[in-house]
């Protein structure tokens, strides 16, 4: 950090007495002194909480507390952390065929995939959101989605109709098999999480249904 020192009146002692460096409104040296190096972002704020700002980086570490044991933080962090990336994964997917589909039935499925993004965006939202009021930072950069969603995926280029909502039937499919097994894990752990996983899942099969319904 760059010290500003040379830029700052000297601090006054408690015989300052001197009118030199008195301007109208700023009578008491001291507190001259003291917003002089507020305004000037000198001023380094210290407490008993385990947060950390590093000035130069701009990143911070543990900023937020959790009411849940290490251990229920942990399990819940997991499961909303995996279900960031899946709910995010199966917002591009569709959006990607939303996009991309053509055929005969390219109106209906086109907006149809435009539901399915607002939901999972939605939801994406809800997700990361809860992570965060639990002390755990949502990651939902396109590497880390890229690296551990659990969604199956969508070709490039054109997609026939009947293709895309075969595709959309299996990543659906696939994120809602994830979401069981953590509103499983997250029982005991933080039924507020679970609950929330709980209300998600139940969104993604009726939309599963709603997919399949069209291949029949």
């Amino acid at each position: 950090m760059t010290c500003v020192e040379n830029a700052l009146p000297p601090r006054p002692s408690s015989r300052f007495e001197s009118s030199c460096c008195r301007i109208p409104g700023r009578e008491n040296p001291h507190l001259f002194w003291i917003e002089s190096r507020l305004r000037l972002g000198w001023v380094a704020f210290e407490s008993e909480t385990p947060s950390t700002v590093d000035l130069q980086g701009g990143t911070m570490s543990n900023p937020i507390t959790s009411t849940l044991s290490e251990e229920s933080q942990k399990i819940a962090g997991d499961a909303l952390q995996a279900s960031l990336v899946d709910l995010i994964d199966l917002s591009l997917i569709a959006k990607q065929a939303h996009w991309n589909v053509v055929g005969s039935q390219f109106r209906s499925v086109h907006l149809q995939l435009d539901e399915l993004v607002t939901d999972s965006r939605t939801f994406v939202d809800e997700v990361a959101e809860r992570a965060a009021a639990i002390g755990v930072s949502p990651d939902g950069r396109a590497e880390t989605v890229a690296k551990t969603a659990s969604t199956v995926g969508f070709d490039e280029g054109w997609q026939k109709d009947g293709r895309v909502v075969g595709a959309i039937v299996a990543n659906l499919a696939a994120v809602v098999k994830a979401l069981r097994a953590r509103i499983d894990a997250t029982e005991s752990a933080d039924p507020v999480t679970q609950d929330l996983l709980i209300a998600i899942t139940a969104r993604l099969e009726q939309l599963h249904w709603m997919w399949q319904a069209q291949q029949a």
